[in-house]
């Protein structure tokens, strides 16, 4: 087996987290620890939730968003191993990546 390691040097949170939008509602509601009146205001309409997780992610600090990703990165590894897969086969390098992990350093 061959362990690939591989550093992100340019990375726009913002459009990327903001695909991520109904997963981050998800996440605030379900979550215990998020404040009761953000719980409850997300959850009034799609636009207000929106413009709720909107408002966090830019209130966010650095660190703060590239632990978000990080975590969406991990829930969604399969499908971007599956993806890095199919590109290295049109490419002619016919492999397996599997087991990723994302890592904020």
């Amino acid at each position: 087996m061959i362990e690939l390691t591989m550093q992100v040097s340019d990375f726009d949170y913002s459009e990327t987290l903001e695909r991520f939008i109904p997963d981050i509602i998800n996440l605030l509601q379900e979550n215990e620890s998020v404040n009761p009146l953000v719980r409850k205001a997300i959850t009034a309409t799609p636009d207000v939730a929106k413009a709720i997780v909107k408002t966090i992610l830019a209130a966010m600090s650095q660190s703060q968003k590239e632990a978000l990703t990080v975590k969406f990165l991990n829930k969604n590894m399969e499908s971007l191993c599956a993806s890095l897969n199919e590109v290295a086969e049109k490419n002619g390098v016919i492999l397996r990546l599997e087991n990723g992990k994302a890592i904020a350093k």
